[in-house]
């Protein structure tokens, strides 16, 4: 049984693999089922199985696409250590991953377009990024308890800091930046972290 479940998950990452692909050509309005299918290598049927709608594999992707962060902050937060170390790993971990993810920025930036007009999306991005904020802000509200943030609001740095990497990639992904993605995030919250 457990061979069976690889199987099936092996087959989703296949699919999940390829729809980001045609999602990043095509967008999420032009991109059809069958070229899912055709890019996956697998039948129509057989995507169907997987996935019921392109709206299934749009949500699985989001889901792949943000869910890791969340994952990475809530370990950083458990860690002993003082909250300005947490905090500088925050920042090289989003450097990583924002030099990791910029090949998928057209798909990201579909994902906030979409956001607009789509609810199911919108609440998602919104669930998202307020625990995000409330995760980060955990750790802010740490190193203040402790004397080494000076902030009297915990939330609205982190609210900023959040604002800051996702203006930063804009900015980037328009050509405004020489350094790398990830560099400049990592240059912009540094500066931000001498604010709190």
């Amino acid at each position: 049984m457990a061979a069976r479940k690889e199987s099936k998950q092996t087959r989703q990452t296949q699919i999940l693999d390829a729809a980001m692909e045609v999602f990043v050509h095509l967008g999420f309005s032009k991109a059809r089922m069958d070229d899912i299918a055709a890019e996956a290598g697998v039948s129509k049927g057989s995507l169907y199985w997987h996935f019921k709608s392109k709206d299934d594999i749009i949500s699985a992707v989001l889901y792949r696409l943000f869910q890791g962060g969340l994952g990475e902050l809530r370990q950083i937060k458990a860690m002993d250590i003082p909250a300005d170390e947490k905090l500088q790993r925050v920042v090289q971990r989003l450097a990583i991953d924002v030099q990791a993810m910029q090949r998928w920025q057209p798909l990201m930036a579909e994902f906030y377009a979409v956001a607009m007009r789509h609810g199911s999306v919108q609440q998602y991005l919104r669930r998202y990024y307020r625990e995000y904020i409330e995760l980060l802000s955990a750790v802010i509200d740490e190193g203040r308890d402790a004397g080494i943030f000076h902030t009297d609001d915990a939330v609205q740095a982190a609210f900023t800091m959040t604002a800051a990497v996702e203006g930063t990639i804009l900015l980037a992904a328009l050509g405004l930046s020489d350094e790398g993605w990830g560099q400049q995030v990592e240059n912009t919250l540094l500066h931000v972290m001498q604010g709190i």
